[in-house]
């Protein structure tokens, strides 16, 4: 429950929040099946960078005024009314790995992460995601406000006034950035996203 409130609005239709507890479940059976050795005393963490983000749902609640406690049972209902269902392939937990929104398409996991994953492959985003909020953003810089920005990560990187600072995008199957060269350094396109404060 404290992993599906820190990762989807209350409010959302509960189909969405009973797959969200599924997702939530079987990535924790995943991770106590595979650990990872930055955990040694637990199978994960509560940095969503990393594992997944947690919220404390009676705080939310709390919060929430006079509607908290119901949309604090909404979350609660989804993680009971799924109770003991993951998702599985060939007999073992998947690697349950979700996102908020992707672009046109999404990335594969040979893509992602270079280990290619027979089920996390590139597939279309769902009609209507491009209505989203957020699903277009954008994010301004003036040369000097980049160069500081980019070089204080990569300070062998040359940006001058006048010259390609962005040359040899390779894309993914799906269309994604997967590297480019900015200044002459190689970087991928999810660190440039980063970077940059984009979703």
């Amino acid at each position: 429950a404290a992993i599906v409130a820190a990762e989807m609005p209350a409010l959302y239709p509960a189909e969405a929040l009973k797959a969200q507890a599924i997702a939530a479940r079987t990535y924790i059976c995943y991770r106590a099946a595979h650990p990872v050795s930055a955990h040694e005393a637990a199978v994960l963490c509560d940095n969503p960078a990393h594992c997944c983000a947690l919220a404390d749902l009676n705080a939310l609640a709390a919060g929430w005024g006079e509607q908290g406690q119901t949309y604090a049972d909404r979350i609660r209902n989804a993680v009971a009314d799924t109770s003991g269902q993951i998702l599985t392939y060939a007999g073992e937990p998947i690697l349950a790995v979700f996102h908020a929104m992707s672009g046109r398409t999404t990335n594969s996991s040979a893509d992602v992460w270079g280990g290619e994953v027979p089920y996390l492959v590139s597939v279309d985003a769902p009609a209507g995601e491009s209505a989203l909020n957020g699903w277009r953003n954008a994010v301004v810089f003036d040369c000097a406000e980049f160069r500081q920005m980019f070089c204080s990560r990569h300070p062998s990187a040359v940006l001058r006034d006048g010259s390609d600072w962005f040359t040899d995008a390779v894309r993914t199957a799906g269309g994604l950035v997967q590297t480019i060269r900015v200044g002459g350094v190689t970087v991928t396109g999810g660190e440039l996203r980063a970077l940059c404060g984009l979703r």
